[in-house]
């Protein structure tokens, strides 16, 4: 059995992440490709009812703070004339029930998209694992005295998993959380144009600039760490499936050392990448409070105290949705760069096996 040869720094350029993500959709078949881009519709349609959710929560609050805002809103006067009802009391309880509704119809969409991406990622994952088996077996023996038999165990198995959860749907979730972001910031714009535009300049600077400072280090730690699972496969393999020799020749503290000391620097690995995906996160909670408490002095200065509270429980819901969507799209990004190296070794022995085209040009 051959060695696991060292880890080798990757080589890395602009265009690693980009030709990793293209060599991903490659691994996938014509009706595995149909369903994923199904998941473009489901994301618009879950984008749009957020900000619709929004709007109607910000109009909601807006009315039971400021009943007078009615004869300012044409909505919630076509509302009641739809309703045939112009009872305050009446109009705000239906009101209330609808919007209980929606939200409803809304979280069941979210439901089915989750899901629906759940459910692309195992087909994808059993479809390539069994080509890659396939490719494996039907190899001559010469290619297995060539390779040692834990990377094509990792390969077929863990790496798999983790290729599609750290790209593909690393990609999907990033797409679908910017559109949704993109339809909240909308409805905030309307609501406190100078505020929100301030604070997307400055969070979008800060997201930046974090994934600038990372991404060598995300790239780097998903080599190590790929070649890292394919040493650890090794040891046990030869170590319980050799266990006779191991005993005879006395060479238990040897595998256990080389196992243990591999396992720590997997398990350093992940506390690290663990921190780097939690740090944006505190970071715009930061600028998030900095942001509400910059709405209150707005509106303090120009003597509308009353009309801050609609606009402050915009900020909370929008809030409530928009950092964890950020600090989601900042962990999806650094989840593709992490998973690069695994799509790229998985890509080269799909390739071999004529389980998928030549890779497309760039």
């Amino acid at each position: 059995m051959r060695a696991v040869e060292p880890p080798k720094p990757p080589t890395l350029d602009g265009r690693h992440a980009l030709r990793s993500l293209r060599r991903c959709v490659s691994l996938l078949d014509h009706q595995e490709r149909k369903r994923w881009l199904l998941l473009l519709p489901l994301a618009l349609v879950a984008a749009t009812m957020e900000a619709a959710g929004a709007a109607l929560i910000f109009t909601l609050i807006r009315y039971i703070s400021a009943p007078e805002s009615l004869a300012d809103s044409r909505w919630l006067q076509a509302a009641q004339d739809i309703l045939h009802e112009h009872d305050r009391a009446r109009f705000l309880i239906l009101f209330s029930a609808g919007v209980a509704l929606f939200y409803v119809v809304k979280n069941a969409i979210l439901i089915f998209q989750t899901y629906y991406t759940a459910r692309c990622a195992g087909l994808s994952v059993d479809s390539l694992s069994n080509r890659l088996l396939r490719g494996y077996l039907s190899a001559p023996y010469t290619y297995h005295l060539e390779r040692n038999s834990a990377q094509l165990i990792r390969n077929a198995n863990e790496a798999v998993v983790s290729a599609y959860r750290s790209m593909l749907m690393s990609l999907v979730h990033a797409a679908s959380e910017a559109t949704l972001l993109i339809a909240l910031l909308g409805v905030l714009v309307t609501a406190a144009p100078t505020v929100t535009l301030i604070a997307v300049g400055l969070v979008g600077a800060l997201i930046l600039t974090f994934l600038r400072l990372t991404q060598t280090r995300m790239v780097r730690w998903g080599f190590e760490s790929h070649q890292l699972y394919a040493t650890i496969l090794a040891h046990l393999n030869q170590s319980l499936a050799g266990i006779k020799e191991v005993k005879v020749l006395g060479r238990e503290r040897y595998f256990l050392a080389s196992f243990q000391q591999a396992r720590s620097r997997v398990s350093q690995l992940n506390w690290r990448r663990g921190t780097l995906e939690n740090t944006p996160r505190l970071m715009m909670e930061t600028f998030f409070v900095l942001a509400v408490v910059a709405v209150i002095l707005v509106f303090d200065r120009r003597g509308s105290s009353q009309a801050v509270v609609p606009v402050l429980g915009l900020f909370a819901y929008t809030g409530f949705r928009l950092l964890p969507g950020l600090n989601r799209i900042v962990a999806h990004v650094n989840m593709i760069r992490f998973g690069s190296t695994a799509i790229d070794e998985i890509w080269e022995d799909a390739r071999r096996f004529g389980v998928l085209e030549p890779e497309p040009p760039p």
